[in-house]
Formats: C-alpha cells, sequence, structure tokens
C-alpha cells in the first residue's frame, strides 16, 4: 500500500532546496517520497508527506527486511528517518519496475531530480536523461516485490505482490 503513495512535485525553491521529491528504486531496495503520513502529535512540524524505504540488512548471518520512515521530505531518500525490522530470515527481497512507454519491467528505476536543482534547470522535456533507468519525472506504473522468507525446517515461502503507482507523472500546480 505505501508503495502506491508515491510521488514526484516540481515544487522545489532552486535558491535554497529543502526538500526535493525522489524515486530510487533498485533491485533489493527502493527509497521514495510518499503522501499517507500520519500526524499523530498536536502541532507537530511535520504534513502528510514522508520519504520511505524497504531493503535488505544482514545481521547475526540473517537478513531482515527493513522499513525506514521519515516524516518530512528531505534531499536524499535514502538518508535519516527511522528504521524497523519487518520481517527476519529473508531469502530475497526482490523489486522490478514496470515501464508502460516501454512495455516492460526494468530491474532499476530512478526519478532523481536532484541533478536538475545543481544546474538551476527544472523541465519536462529537455531534462530527461542519456541513462535508460534514470527517468526524472516519471515513475513506474507498478512495482512487484518478491519475497522468500525461511520460515523453519528447511520450509521456504515465496510472496509475490504488485502494486500500481496512480501518480506516475509530477505534481505541477503552476
Amino acid at each position: 500500500r505505501e508503495i502506491s503513495m508515491a510521488y514526484l512535485s516540481k515544487h522545489i525553491n532552486l535558491l535554497d532546496p529543502a526538500y526535493i521529491t525522489q524515486f530510487r528504486g533498485k533491485k533489493e531496495s527502493i527509497y521514495f517520497s510518499a503522501f499517507g503520513n500520519v500526524v499523530r502529535q498536536k502541532d507537530a512540524k511535520e504534513s502528510d508527506e514522508q520519504v520511505l524505504g524497504f531493503y535488505l540488512l544482514e545481521k547475526d548471518g540473517k537478513k531482515n527486511l527493513m522499513r525506514k520512515h521519515q516524516a518530512n521530505l528531505n534531499l536524499d531518500v535514502e538518508s535519516g528517518g527511522r528504521a524497523q525490522i519487518l520481517c527476519p530470515d529473508v531469502l530475497k527481497l526482490e523489486f522490478s519496475y514496470f515501464d508502460e512507454q516501454l512495455n516492460k519491467w526494468e530491474e532499476e528505476w530512478i526519478s532523481d531530480p536532484s541533478s536538475l536543482v545543481s544546474q538551476g534547470t527544472i523541465g519536462y522535456q529537455d531534462d530527461q536523461p542519456k541513462n535508460p533507468t534514470q527517468k526524472q519525472w516519471l515513475l513506474p506504473s507498478f512495482v512487484r516485490i518478491t519475497l522468500s522468507v525461511d520460515m523453519g525446517d528447511g520450509l521456504e515461502t515465496k510472496w509475490v505482490s504488485e502494486t500500481q503507482i496512480p501518480l506516475k507523472d509530477p505534481l505541477d500546480l503552476n
């Protein structure tokens, strides 16, 4: 559900960027800006925006599925936040990203306009990078998640799920 809340926004203060919405999807990890943060404290300096990440962390020879959450947006979706174990004894975690334009699944999807901020340019057509996995202003239509877990006694359970991202194009309210 949380991956379906991912979004990008073209609202960036080029003179003093305090945050940049990003989506960094790799084969074994995913970090992104999303809606859906629940403010639980009165007068908290938070909004409904958040940064989330899902990845594997090895500890004591075993891999754990981790979830990282930060209540506010920042300049790097992979830094900051608090991590928690979602699932221990993970054998495999794999993400893939559906490119609707090419009608195929990709192993990596990077939507990170931070390079445009350093150049002082924000646009739609001219800022598309040459690297095909780098898609500055577009999110994948779907994300497929494959998770295999050691259930003990030599039993392995595998789950596969796909989630749609309805806001593929960036928010631009100008």
